[in-house]
């Protein structure tokens, strides 16, 4: 529902005090392998998120927090080792879930 009206959302986010500059994200299929994210802030998230053509289910995140995007980015480096560990095992010898987790 968010991301239908989001140009909506943050019109009357900055029309109720926020500042137009405040930092924003939206996250598209969140904590799957199918995830992607677009950091902006308010006045050009929905610009944004219409170039990169995403589409729902999203999870929208205004504030400074969006800021910390780059020093969190722990799943897309777990998604990474994953998907290195995944790609070197062979079919005898699948990977363990325990393998992913302790190189997360």
């Amino acid at each position: 529902m968010g991301f239908q009206n989001l140009p909506q959302l943050c019109r009357q986010l900055i029309a109720h005090g926020l500042a137009a500059s405040t930092p924003a994200a939206i996250v598209q299929q969140g904590t799957t392998h199918a995830q992607r994210v677009v950091s902006a802030d308010l006045g050009t998230l929905p610009a944004r998120a219409a170039e990169a053509e995403l589409h729902p289910p999203t999870l929208i995140i205004v504030g400074e927090v969006v800021r910390l995007r780059s020093r969190l980015a722990w799943f897309e480096a777990a998604r990474f080792e994953a998907e290195t560990l995944a790609a070197r095992a062979s079919p005898a010898q699948p990977v363990e879930p325990e393998t992913l987790r302790s190189t997360a």
